[in-house]
């Protein structure tokens, strides 16, 4: 059997897909209500936008995402204070209160560390982007929407990280 480019690249976006699902559900997510993984380019290739965005936003209710459509003026303000490097087209901004706390404390440039470290999973990835430090998280700046299955790996590895720093924060505190 002969797949045409088409068909070829709705399989490899619904791989993709089915990995971010099953990244998302191994780090406790409940991902019974996420949109299907099976996509066809010809029509759509949101699903995985929508599959990333709702893992993301179970791990980080305080998730925050601009675009470069309604917040042209906010993602150059980062550009000129210099956060970003360049103006994304998407930009999610990740916050907690461990990552808050864990940015107050000593923990703060192994947090850092771990925020850069994780661009390495991604670089192979199907998307044009980095992971950055931010005030009070992370961020995660996008120029084009892709695969997400790297960057669900990589938001889970931050998000296990910054738990078991803020663990030791704690335990500290006793």
């Amino acid at each position: 059997m002969e797949l045409n480019p088409d068909e070829q690249y709705s399989y490899m976006y619904s791989m993709s897909n089915l990995a971010t699902i099953k990244t998302f559900h191994d780090a406790g997510v409940n991902v019974h209500t996420f949109s299907a993984y099976m996509v066809d380019i010809n029509y759509s290739m949101s699903n995985g936008d929508d599959i990333f965005n709702d893992g993301c936003k179970q791990l980080f209710p305080f998730l925050k995402v601009y675009s470069d459509f309604e917040d042209e003026k906010y993602l150059n303000k980062l550009k000129k204070e210099q956060i970003l490097s360049w103006v994304p087209e998407k930009l999610y901004v990740f916050t907690n209160e461990p990552l808050r706390r864990l940015y107050e404390s000593s923990y703060a440039s192994e947090l850092e560390k771990c925020v850069i470290k994780s661009n390495t999973i991604t670089q192979d990835s199907m998307y044009d982007g980095e992971i950055i430090p931010f005030p009070s998280g992370f961020g995660i700046a996008l120029f084009t929407e892709g695969q997400y299955h790297e960057l669900a790996q990589a938001v889970v590895h931050i998000y296990k990280e910054s738990n078991r720093l803020f663990q030791l924060l704690k335990d500290e505190r006793k």
